[in-house]
């Protein structure tokens, strides 16, 4: 019987590499030296691959690292775009520019393969700079840019909020008679969504059926979102009748953003009958364990089982709500409380709807299901909607808003901010948001002179004035 020998191991590398099964592959090449059998590049490329495939990426540059620093081994073309592609899938852009960049300085002639994961990399973080500059290495040494490519810099444009360049883009590739597909017009119309384009995203839409491309759900939920955000609801209502005559079923967020419309102009009866149309028609639509999930059945998590349950104040079918502490991410939280739901078997599945910022505290919402149950469809439809109440109780401290029970309203735009601390700020291009207070107690402020809390700007006078205000305050915003 004859021994396995590279080839045999690499065939075997091969095929964990297509299914992205990376400890598997890790494994086969840990018997490649148990055995005696040396890896060769193809070995490694594959591993490489496997590793990228399964969000390894730090481990496909180890590997990498290891082609690279041997003495029989030489990495090639392929070795550093599955490197890249990986970096790419893990969102590590400069590592993946790191690779280009010796790609090129050893003269390994990149192929589009290898700028089309860099341009990847560079627009999954929002480096639309960069992205715009890897594309002109391409075009210098001579390789020609695919429909890939173009889609790459135009999701970059669409992230760094880029509308006007987004759509000089698809201009162009109009003109030139490129290939285009759903994902380009759908970028551009998310750029011009982002920045309150609404009229220019219905000319984005408008120039899809020529160029033969069908709009689907992602076209339609950008542009709906584009329109209702200028208040154009009616628009927003033409649009919902348009997908169901193409037998599209829009998702919660678009309904969401037709009812807030309708809210707006106090057409509360017609707001209200859209809500339960489309609770009817998700419940239809929706096969499997989570057709029921819309039950308004809601508990308070008081058995002993679910109180081992981390964080959990109360639930229903379909929805969870869990305390967050303030300090950590939604993503984190919720994560936490999958695996513990997963382990006690008691859901297979957890969407997030709604989040809270980094600092906050406070109840936060879940969907038991997945994001093409009905429940995260209702509650989506909900939260866009503004038909969710947030309430908090808040300490602040500054000039003094009026006595007790003194009740007042902020209003202002806000629009998310993408760290690792997502939270809100103010600015004129965002979403409008209402935010109503009652004033429930006032303490005086023990600020000493010289204290760091007012700013110079507003100098003694803050220190004389300032005051420590407990508020109700009730978030309308949704």
């Amino acid at each position: 019987i004859s021994m396995p020998n590279v080839i045999t191991y690499s065939a075997a590398i091969s095929a964990c590499e297509k299914d992205g099964h990376w400890r598997q592959a890790l494994d086969i090449i840990a018997m490649m030296h148990e055995d005696g059998v040396v890896p060769n590049t193809i070995t490694y490329n594959a591993a490489i691959s496997a590793c990228g495939k399964g969000g390894q990426w730090l481990r496909a540059l180890t590997l990498f690292e290891c082609v690279a620093q041997s003495y029989a081994l030489v990495p090639n073309i392929i070795s550093v775009s599955a490197a890249i592609t990986a970096c790419e899938k893990g969102e590590q852009w400069q590592q993946a520019l790191a690779l280009l960049v010796l790609a090129r300085d050893r003269s390994m002639f990149p192929n589009i393969i290898t700028y089309n994961a860099a341009i990847s990399a560079s627009e999954k973080c929002g480096q639309w700079l960069r992205a715009l500059s890897i594309l002109a290495w391409m075009r210098r040494d001579d390789v020609v840019p695919d429909v890939i490519t173009y889609n790459a810099i135009m999701s970059a444009y669409e992230k760094g909020e880029q509308w006007q360049l987004a759509v000089d883009l698809l201009s162009v590739m109009l003109t030139n008679d490129l290939l285009l597909d759903a994902i380009t017009h759908n970028a551009a119309i998310s750029a011009c969504e982002k920045a309150s384009m609404w009229a220019t995203a219905v000319e984005v839409f408008r120039t899809m059926r020529p160029c033969t491309v069908e709009p689907n759900l992602i076209t339609y939920n950008s542009l709906i979102t584009a329109i209702e955000r200028c208040g154009e609801w009616a628009k927003v209502l033409s649009m919902l009748g348009s997908m169901h005559v193409e037998k599209l079923e829009p998702e919660g967020i678009p309904y969401g953003n037709a009812i807030s419309g309708l809210r707006r102009v106090r057409f509360w009866q017609s707001a209200h009958h859209m809500m339960n149309h489309v609770r009817e028609s998700w419940t239809r639509a929706k096969q499997g364990p989570e057709k029921g999930y819309l039950s308004s059945n809601v508990q308070r998590a008081d058995d002993a089982s679910n109180r081992a349950l981390s964080g959990i104040i109360a639930w229903g079918n379909g929805l969870v709500a869990v305390m967050k502490p303030p300090g950590v991410t939604t993503e984190v939280v919720l994560q936490n409380l999958k695996e513990d739901l997963i382990a006690k078997e008691e859901a297979s599945d957890l969407s997030i709807v709604s989040r809270l910022d980094f600092d906050t505290s406070g109840a936060l919402v879940a969907v038991l299901g997945n994001k093409n149950s009905a429940a995260f469809h209702f509650v989506s439809a909900q939260f866009a909607g503004r038909l969710v109440n947030k309430e908090y109780l808040c300490l602040c401290m500054g000039f003094p808003l009026g006595p007790v029970d003194t009740v007042g309203d902020i209003v202002a735009s806000i629009f998310g901010i993408h760290a690792k601390r997502q939270g809100c700020v103010s600015a004129g291009q965002g979403r409008e948001a209402c935010t109503n207070y009652q004033v429930l107690a006032c303490f005086a402020s023990p600020i000493v002179e010289g204290s760091s809390v007012c700013s110079a700007r507003e100098g003694n006078d803050c220190h004389r004035h300032a005051v420590f205000s407990l508020l109700r305050v009730v978030l309308g915003t949704g």
